[in-house]
């Protein structure tokens, strides 16, 4: 039996998409424990799975705006030249705490002798000090392959892309265009590093210097900067091969497909169907926690409800997440109205749903054999509206401008141009064929067994292929 920790970032999606490796993994009888922020416990507990504080561990800092304005110069100055001085103390304070960290994960592997640990790239700045004790990592990534590709934009594109010359220009300056985002984040971050002495890289750099691990020779730069990678740290993408884009080049050698990895036996409660008026169609919408473009979702939510009133025919069932319930209200009787519901229950009724485009959405749309309306918003979002209209699995829309008569158009085609629901269940089934195949678990389960190293996990992921 062996012992994997989990460090995964606090994002519900981030968690939900790694319960079936934790459960398959628990399942062959290793120890599985996650380790994150105090926030995390209930969610990880309430899923069955051991769960630990590590103080140590915050994301990455997203950056800190370093002028404020206001009407009056004097006030305007005064006011940022104690807030900067506030964000040095901050930063001597964060720097101060990083001292702390190689010994914390030193007590943490003497009382649990793990054999592995599983990072989110969002938190993989903390695997230094795990390498310094000998200890093997692999990176889990919810998102699409994030590898420069011809045939492939980055997932932060919404574009969709065909072949021939014309096709992989404008691939190449999808691609140009996040590494030029990157380079102004860099130009920001470094900006920010010599005002506040604090930015992301140096803080990974400092880590790294105190457990003498070789950053310069171990950093993969990918023009994001949440999304890191290490060269000896094994990539395993949480999406099903079929899902994605076909590439033109191979595989980076310590990257794999680990299948759509969707927890189909995690625990919800029971949803209460006693209220629901069925009537002819049931449409569900749900569009994340994450409280980015929060005021866009709102607009949204109304244009739908409005679309609700047209279509009295069908019913509409709405979990609002991040959204303020109390901001939707003189709601038509076929419209219900929940802060969260059990998705994969109300998925097993729904004929259509409307998502953001989170990969978690998709997967389980995917499973559920449901065709989906997407309106990405941010992150892997736009990427991921983009496969599900290549691959005719749903529509996708505009959250700023699709008008009520777009929303109402793009739903009835789902429901009555049958290619959607096909293609869904073809896809569906490959979904089915490679989650049971479970190369994900297979592979976790022979690094383990090789120890450590990138050629030891290299050798076992080609035999895997084969």
């Amino acid at each position: 039996m062996a012992t994997v920790l989990f460090i995964i970032a606090d994002y519900v999606g981030h968690l939900h998409s790694t319960y079936q490796i934790a459960r398959s993994l628990r399942a062959r009888g290793h120890r599985v424990i996650y380790l994150g922020s105090d926030k995390m416990r209930s969610e990880v507990c309430s899923h069955g799975f051991a769960f630990e504080v590590a103080p140590f561990i915050e994301p990455l800092p997203a950056g800190a705006k370093l002028w404020e304005r206001s009407q009056a110069p004097l006030r305007s100055l005064r006011h940022n030249f104690f807030r900067i001085r506030e964000l040095r103390l901050n930063a001597r304070r964060k720097f101060e705490n990083l001292h702390h960290i190689p010994a914390q994960v030193r007590e943490l592997i003497q009382r649990h002798r793990p054999d592995l640990v599983v990072f989110d790239p969002f938190l993989l700045l903390y695997y230094p000090p795990f390498h310094a004790e000998g200890i093997p990592a692999v990176a889990i990534s919810i998102f699409p392959l994030f590898d420069p590709d011809p045939w492939v934009p980055p997932y932060t594109s919404d574009l969709i892309p065909g072949r021939g010359f014309t096709a992989e220009v404008r691939v190449k300056l999808a691609w140009l265009k996040c590494y030029l985002q990157y380079a102004r984040y860099q130009t920001r971050s470094y900006c920010e590093r010599v005002v506040t002495g604090l930015s992301a890289r140096a803080l990974i750099e400092r880590l790294a210097q105190q457990v003498d691990f070789d950053l310069r020779s171990e950093w993969r730069t990918r023009p994001l900067y949440f999304d890191c990678k290490f060269k000896s740290v094994p990539e395993l993408v949480l999406h099903g091969e079929c899902f994605d884009f076909r590439r033109k080049k191979a595989l980076p050698q310590d990257t794999y497909y680990a299948g759509p990895c969707v927890d189909l036996e995690r625990s919800e409660e029971e949803f209460s169907w006693d209220e629901i008026e069925f009537r002819e169609r049931l449409i569900f919408c749900a569009l994340g926690t994450v409280t980015k473009g929060l005021s866009d979702k709102q607009q949204l939510l109304r244009r739908l409800i409005e679309v609700a009133r047209k279509r009295s025919n069908y019913s509409f069932i709405v979990a609002t997440g991040a959204i303020d319930q109390n901001s939707i209200s003189d709601l038509p009787p076929n419209v219900y109205v929940y802060a969260f519901v059990p998705q994969l229950q109300v998925l097993r009724k729904a004929q259509v749903m409307i998502h953001h485009g989170g990969a978690n959405s998709t997967k389980e749309c995917v499973f559920a054999g449901v065709p989906m309306l997407v309106y990405p918003v941010r992150a892997d979002q736009p990427g991921n509206s983009a496969r599900v209209v290549f691959h005719g699995i749903g529509l996708r829309g505009s959250i700023k401008t699709d008008s009520v008569a777009d929303i109402a158009s793009k739903i009835d085609r789902l429901l009555n141009d049958s290619s959607f629901r096909l293609n869904v269940e073809r896809m569906r089934q490959q979904f089915i064929r490679s989650q049971q195949a479970q190369k994900g678990i297979e592979l976790i389960e022979r690094l383990i067994d090789a120890g450590q190293g990138v050629e030891q996990f290299a050798n076992v992921g080609m035999r895997a292929r084969q």
